[in-house]
């Protein structure tokens, strides 16, 4: 089932999370950030959960001048790696997808780690096409 997350949820999604990222969060900082997150009405957070939270999907909408439109861009999309290859991370996808339409966007966007082929074959396979590329600078 897929549900909108909610703060009893930090600590299954720091985890998930930390292990997406392979970098230990410091918990406190992560869940302070988690709880903006929820307050904030322009990010939609879902976790699938069957007796346990088994995927997280993040996902924010803005209007963006250089599409004149409204966007969805999918920040965190992450199955427990020990409940891949079940259709997860496509039905969260399909929520995202939803959502998305349910609010007038014209475009759903993410990026992904180069390191991340899986996910790219993932992608791929639920039609989405590689455009852009991104660029980082650690500040």
């Amino acid at each position: 089932m897929i549900r909108f997350a909610q703060a009893k949820d930090v600590p299954t999604i720091h985890r998930l999370i930390c292990e997406l990222e392979n970098t230990p969060f410091e918990f406190e900082s992560f869940q302070r950030n988690f709880e903006k997150l929820l307050e904030d009405d322009t990010v939609f957070m879902y976790v699938y959960e069957e007796e346990t939270i088994k995927g997280f999907m993040d996902m924010t909408i803005t209007l963006q001048l250089h599409h004149n439109a409204w966007i969805a861009e999918i920040k965190e999309l992450i199955v427990d790696p020990a409940y891949r290859g079940q259709k997860i991370g496509k039905q969260l996808l399909d929520k995202g997808i939803e959502t998305a339409k349910e609010k007038n966007c014209v475009r759903i966007e993410l990026a992904s780690n180069q390191k991340r082929k899986e996910a790219h074959r993932f992608y791929l396979r639920e039609g989405m096409n590689c455009t852009h590329y991104a660029f980082t600078l650690d500040l």
